[in-house]
């Protein structure tokens, strides 16, 4: 990965991790203000980005936003975002067998 993503207060940046600059940053918009945590998933091209329970596809190559779901009647709360090999803003622990 050239850059890392970062997110706070309902923003999201690609940074250099050598030089600390900013290649883009994008401002999560919806309906109302959206601010606070944002959660982060990045795939190939896209990262979904949620924050006060709305859901977003950026392109990861310069951050423009592709979609948003406001997830209606989900309320405001953080959003956890998992595909079938990362789990985002969750806590997962093993036990001592694995499972």
């Amino acid at each position: 990965m050239d850059y890392i993503i970062i997110a706070s207060a309902g923003r999201v940046a690609a940074i250099n991790p050598l030089s600390g600059n900013i290649k883009w940053k994008t401002r999560l918009k919806a309906a109302h203000k959206v601010h606070g945590d944002v959660t982060l998933l990045v795939e190939k091209d896209v990262i979904y980005a949620g924050c006060a329970g709305h859901l977003f596809c950026l392109d990861r190559h310069n951050g423009t936003i592709k979609w948003h779901n406001g997830l209606k009647g989900w309320g405001f709360s953080p959003i956890s975002i998992a595909n079938e090999f990362e789990v985002a803003n969750a806590r997962v622990r093993k036990s001592q067998d694995g499972m």
